[in-house]
């Protein structure tokens, strides 16, 4: 219980240095102020709680260190860039962010509405935390594996499964998904991208023991294998000829676009791969 009252009084403190602006724009209920409120909203809820994290030494959380900062860099910008996802699929729909209450009432809600999303972070802050406490006391290959997957994916994978359950959903036009798929998922591909690299570069490369030169290596090669094998199902699928109805099915593609296990087998294939190929260099070296 003492934990529960301890990360409540965290997250509402946090919340109270984070919520008050954001909402005072959004209580001016004009287009261009509702956009700079969730601007910074986006930007203090992210920024905010990571330079907290990140300086903190005391206190609930302070035993995590500076992976609670990457966990909620994950957490924070997933649950942000569904909000954004959802704020583009109602405007194609012609809907609206103004409340009808005026200012004072326009204020309440929006701060309410922001509390409530800056709870839902820091949650999933505390559970990713506590997920990884467990992990750690599994094998260390498990743990890089399952930790390099989730720093590498969750944010691609979250809305790509937003994606499919507002198409399901019927939320949002048709043109709002047949744009999302023409160019969002290659911004998600590249945004997948940038977060691999620099997991194997930060995340593998101080979870790794041993000389400098070997970590170098395993971390150059894993990362080097990851974007080969996240590449090649795509290629092979524009490669392989043909248009028949077994692509909705079979597609080549699909191996690196479904959500979280694409990179469950991509991560965990490269950090084999890569730890092998250090082990034989180690070898010769010896």
């Amino acid at each position: 219980m003492h934990s529960i009252h301890a990360f409540l009084r965290q997250a509402l403190w946090l919340s109270a240095c984070i919520v008050p602006i954001p909402a005072g724009a959004f209580a001016m209920q004009t287009a261009n102020m509702l956009l700079v409120s969730l601007l910074l909203f986006t930007a203090l809820g992210t920024l905010v709680p990571f330079l907290y994290f990140g300086a903190q030494r005391t206190g609930y959380g302070a035993a995590y260190g500076k992976l609670r900062c990457a966990a909620h860099l994950e957490c924070a910008l997933s649950v942000f860039a569904v909000m954004w996802f959802s704020v583009w699929a109602e405007a194609a729909n012609g809907s609206s962010l103004e409340t009808g209450l005026g200012i004072a009432g326009s204020a309440v809600a929006g701060a309410a509405a922001m509390v409530v999303v800056m709870l839902l972070i820091f949650a999933m802050d505390a559970l990713a935390m506590r997920v990884y406490g467990r992990l750690k006391e599994m094998r260390e290959g498990v743990r890089q594996w399952l930790t390099l997957a989730f720093l590498t994916g969750w944010i691609p994978g979250v809305l790509l499964l937003t994606a499919g359950i507002f198409a399901a959903a019927g939320i949002g036009s048709t043109f709002l998904f047949v744009l999302f798929l023409a160019g969002g998922m290659t911004w998600l591909l590249y945004l997948k991208v940038l977060l691999g690299m620099m997991s194997f570069a930060f995340y593998l490369y101080f979870s790794l023991e041993g000389p400098r030169f070997l970590r170098t290596i395993q971390v150059i090669f894993s990362a080097a294998l990851w974007l080969l094998l996240l590449y090649a199902p795509l290629v092979a699928s524009v490669q392989i000829p043909g248009y028949g109805a077994w692509r909705t099915w079979a597609d080549p593609a699909y191996l690196s676009i479904i959500p979280f296990l694409s990179d469950l087998w991509a991560v965990g294939l490269a950090y084999l791969g890569g730890r092998k190929i250090t082990r034989w260099i180690g070898d010769a070296a010896e």
